[in-house]
């Protein structure tokens, strides 16, 4: 491993990173990826009983895993200036909310609009308001527990990091530690601020941290990305097999180490090769966050359908399962080519006043 000189304040001394992280866009599209087989193989078993491809998806929903490592790897990258720079906060705030909420309120609106098409009961204003604002309760949008840890984790990093790049890095510790300590009291572990999945927000960390400072040898990181993808895959084998139990917090552990150490190598490999070829696989990544948000609604009508023209008794298991991974893919695509990119080129263009100041001043 090849090991950069320390500057003489102690900071490691590493080439900058390439911005381009085409591998772990990759990453993140495979993650939607096998959320929405999960999602379409239990939609399948809860209504036949029936797990299909014999429950080879079953431990798909680890693709949440994953993408939590990514998110505390991505937000530690992406605003690394802005750690110990109070002045920055709201850029960072302004950034963090234009990114997750205007989607989520479209998803919102789309879950009420199918809530009272279907004449299912609709929530009042306060329970509402609660659910807009991804405030701790229950929501419309059955995905969005994951948007909620992710708000914890971006004001974490928020309340913390930015304010004090050293007290952060100690509390940051120090809640690792909580978090380790919660797993062994079943009730403090079930709130989200003491859940387990926050670790994999805090490898991440650790991971960007590391690519910041450190430079491997391309061999290396080549070896890492293989360890951390066969690392994924066996602790999905012991899951699907019944070895561990994949919604526990030992494999929150094992997951969230592989992907920690996938996301390590994949960073390297793109510090070398900026480029991929895997064109079509960095596409789903960039619009995994739709996928990830709309593919219900994908897999509902889907159902639907396929009930409606008689298709139910002449398919089985499999090619449902398939046809509703396609139906929940596209519908994810369409939103992310038709609303979230316009969203997301709209806060680009309009920024707040005081980041254009900034960027002037840079």
């Amino acid at each position: 491993m090849a090991m950069n000189k320390l500057h003489p304040g102690g900071t490691l001394a590493a080439p900058a990173p390439k911005k381009s992280l085409g591998t772990i866009e990759v990453a993140r599209g495979l993650a939607a990826l096998l959320v929405v087989f999960y999602h379409a193989s239990r939609h399948i078993e809860k209504e036949s009983g029936v797990t299909p491809f014999l429950s080879a998806f079953q431990f798909g929903h680890a693709g949440v895993d994953l993408f939590f490592v990514i998110s505390g790897f991505i937000i530690c990258f992406i605003h690394n200036k802005d750690i110990g720079n109070p002045s920055r906060i709201p850029n960072y705030v302004y950034r963090r909310f234009t990114r997750i909420f205007p989607l989520f309120w479209v998803a919102l609106i789309v879950a009420l609009a199918l809530a009272f098409a279907t004449g299912k009961p609709i929530p009042g204003i306060d329970a509402l308001f609660v659910d807009a604002m991804l405030l701790p309760g229950d929501s419309m949008v059955g995905v969005s527990w994951t948007l909620r840890s992710e708000m914890v984790f971006y004001l974490f990093f928020c309340a913390l990091m930015i304010l004090n790049r050293r007290l952060g890095n100690v509390l940051c510790v120090i809640w690792a530690g909580i978090l380790l300590a919660a797993m062994a009291i079943p009730p403090l572990s079930q709130a989200i601020v003491l859940s387990s999945y926050n670790l994999q927000f805090l490898a991440g960390m650790a991971v960007a941290h590391t690519v910041l400072n450190v430079e491997f040898g391309k061999q290396t990181g080549v070896a890492l990305l293989i360890a951390g993808v066969v690392g994924f895959l066996a602790t999905g084998l012991a899951e699907n097999t019944g070895t561990i139990d994949g919604y526990g917090h030992l494999a929150r552990m094992l997951y969230g180490t592989a992907a920690a150490i996938f996301i390590l190598g994949a960073a390297q490999r793109d510090r070398y090769h900026p480029g991929t070829s895997w064109q079509p696989a960095v596409f789903l990544g960039s619009v995994s966050f739709s996928i990830y948000l709309f593919h219900f609604f994908g897999i509902g009508i889907a159902d639907k359908l396929i009930e409606a023209i008689g298709l139910d008794p002449l398919l089985n298991g499999e090619t449902k399962s398939i046809l509703m991974v396609i139906a929940g893919m596209t519908g994810g695509i369409l939103v992310g080519l038709l609303v979230e990119r316009p969203l997301q080129n709209f806060f680009r263009k309009h920024p707040l006043p005081a980041s254009k100041k900034t960027a002037a001043a840079s």
